[in-house]
């Protein structure tokens, strides 16, 4: 019976010291200013779609024996993603000290008045569980680390162009089909950067590819900025184009009621791009854009974004003025 209730306890005992490690993860990561990027365990996936957006998402994944969460924040080093992974390791080891002790203290407490130390059980149990689960933790990150290779990649080029000042001075390669076991999001996400370049220095080919793959049933959009930057492609990119024009509206209705609050330049541009070229209304196109250009100075990312911003808000206020074509 005590060898049954040994073997019952160990896989509970794994997932219970592994349950400490992913909250300690987060504890120690929320001291140094990091905030909760992804959950995982078993066959589900519970991942924060983007700063602004702030917003859950769960989808199924492949299998994890055991949960782990992930914490992130722009321009994260790797020092920083070290030391708090150290820190959390720290929590855990002497977590597991604390309760050794306990339980030593609660056999020799037990053995003084019945002889006995309940067989050795507790401490087997305490014993085997923190050996497998330190085993399980290192295979479970090495099979993390090498199917999320794609999202290791993403993190890099973007602290490359954040190093960098500009994001058309990272290279973006196509590689959602290279990667297969990249999670869905993952390649979403990658595929959202990649068009975000492509749209600034004006790539149609790039552009065009990555639009027909989000058309794919299997590739989903996470983000709403992608829906966003999808309708100013069909709007802008494609004019006139009666298909182009369905897709357009298709996206913009998906994030109309965020780009209707004009929370900062980017939303107000793309609104206002297709009130223009889509609804045909000049007027409050023009308004859009005005208001789009006061909010610049609000925005916050990379300057070259923000050159960007300014420069199609310009140019549209030229197109409807007829100064530009």
């Amino acid at each position: 019976m005590d060898t049954l209730i040994l073997i019952c306890s160990i896989p509970l005992g794994i997932i219970f010291c592994s349950l400490l490690l992913s909250l300690f993860t987060y504890l120690g990561g929320k001291l140094y200013g990091l905030h909760f990027y992804s959950f995982e365990f078993l066959i589900f996936k519970f991942i924060r779609t983007s700063e602004k957006d702030s917003r859950l998402v769960s989808y199924r994944t492949s299998f994890k024996a055991l949960p782990l969460v992930k914490m992130t924040k722009d321009n994260l080093t790797t020092k920083e993603d070290r030391a708090s992974a150290k820190l959390s390791l720290l929590f855990l080891f002497s977590t597991h000290v604390l309760i050794g002790l306990l339980l030593v203290a609660t056999g020799i407490f037990e053995y003084s008045y019945t002889g006995q130390f309940l067989k050795c059980l507790i401490s087997k149990t305490y014993v085997f569980s923190v050996f497998e689960t330190l085993l399980l933790i290192f295979v479970s990150f090495a099979t993390f680390a090498k199917k999320d290779e794609l999202e290791n990649i993403l993190r890099n080029k973007i602290t490359e162009a954040t190093e960098k000042g500009k994001l058309t001075a990272v290279e973006f390669p196509d590689l959602v089909f290279k990667y297969r076991d990249a999670s869905n999001i993952v390649k979403s996400n990658y595929q959202h950067i990649r068009f975000i370049k492509a749209q600034m220095i004006g790539d149609m080919s790039t552009m065009a590819n990555i639009a027909h793959w989000f058309t794919c049933e299997s590739n989903r959009i996470f983000q709403d900025s992608t829906h966003s930057y999808l309708a100013f492609y069909y709007a802008y990119f494609l004019q006139g184009n009666p298909e182009a024009t369905k897709l357009a509206t298709y996206h913009f209705n998906k994030v109309k009621y965020f780009l209707s609050k004009c929370s900062d330049s980017n939303d107000a541009r793309i609104y206002a791009y297709y009130k223009y070229y889509i609804e045909h209304d000049s007027v409050e196109a023009r308004q859009l854009a005005a208001k789009g250009i006061s909010m610049l100075p609000q925005f916050k990312d990379l300057e070259e974004l923000r050159q960007a911003e300014e420069k199609w808000l310009y140019h549209l206020l030229d197109v409807i003025d007829g100064v530009a074509g």
